[in-house]
């Protein structure tokens, strides 16, 4: 049961990444499911975990230069 729920949610998720709503947190939930009995999944998960960290760690730096930007923008305006 728990492998078939956790198949379906990745696939539905995987149809649903282009579409607006929650694709990608149905596949990783689906890919957590499986990692409980298939190595290929534990491993994909631990990677996709990994980007996750790294895309969110370059979005935090980003718009914390974008925000020190503005913040210098307006001293230069006063």
């Amino acid at each position: 049961m728990t492998i078939t729920a956790g198949a379906a949610l990745v696939v539905v998720g995987i149809v649903m990444i282009p579409l607006p709503g929650p694709g990608m947190l149905l596949v990783l939930v689906g890919l957590a499911m499986l990692a409980k009995y298939y190595p290929w999944a534990k491993q994909m998960l631990r990677s996709v975990k990994r980007k996750v960290v790294a895309a969110t760690k370059s979005l935090r730096k980003y718009l914390r230069a974008r925000r020190l930007a503005k913040i210098r923008e307006r001293r230069e305006k006063e």
